[in-house]
């Protein structure tokens, strides 16, 4: 397809995830592959000295990650039982939404107190800011469990399926946010569906149901 979108060189040692597709890695350059302008814009890339990246769904048709950097190696998803809760996250998306628009699909989640925290949803991917003990405080998870269910179901009601007025033709034109009920409001009732189902017989998947 060409010569090389770009590249990324990353400080000694560190690493990165994204779900921007790759050409090579060579040492710490990454050379990324030719790609559209909306593919690129819509591609964040996280990057840390102590990072992970899990798979979720290996062997499946799409493949999913979550893709962790934290402040030490100490608050990094080890958790098997946790881990798994994103699995079962994903398979009640495909149960849910009926489809799979995607390449694959990266949970970007910075965990860490030096950032505020929030989330930014991609096509492919989300940008989610979380505390730094995320991955190993049970009432953490709890209180923010909600965040990635919810930038997820935007890959499908908002990037996949997007609001006639939040869309416009290029990236110098202001949206109409009129139809930001649908975009948020929904998304805010299908990430709580995803984060608690009502389904006795499903798991959750980042907590038990209080």
């Amino acid at each position: 397809m060409g010569k090389p979108l770009a590249s990324l060189k990353l400080p000694a040692g560190w690493h990165f995830g994204t779900a921007l597709p790759v050409e090579k890695q060579t040492g710490d350059t990454v050379q990324f592959k030719t790609a559209s302008l909306e593919t690129v814009v819509d591609s964040p890339v996280l990057v840390g000295q102590y990072m992970k990246e899990v798979p979720l769904t290996p062997g499946g048709a799409r493949e999913h990650f979550l893709d962790v950097a934290t402040e030490s190696e100490a608050e990094l998803p080890t958790d098997p039982v946790l881990i798994g809760h994103f699995t079962t996250l994903i398979g009640q998306a495909q149960r849910l939404y009926g489809s799979q628009h995607y390449r694959d699909y990266h949970f970007l989640v910075n965990a860490s107190d030096a950032l505020q925290g929030g989330g930014i949803e991609h096509h492919e991917s989300s940008d989610n800011h979380l505390n730094g003990n995320f991955f190993v405080d049970a009432r953490q998870q709890l209180a923010a469990g909600y965040l990635l269910p919810h930038e997820y179901s935007h890959s499908w009601c908002g990037k996949f399926r997007r609001p006639a007025d939040l869309a416009t033709t290029d990236y110098q034109q202001p949206m109409k946010t009129d139809l930001l009920w649908v975009y948020e409001g929904l998304t805010e009732y299908l990430g709580d569906v995803g984060t608690h189902p009502q389904d006795p017989a499903l798991k959750p998947p980042l907590a038990e149901n209080v």
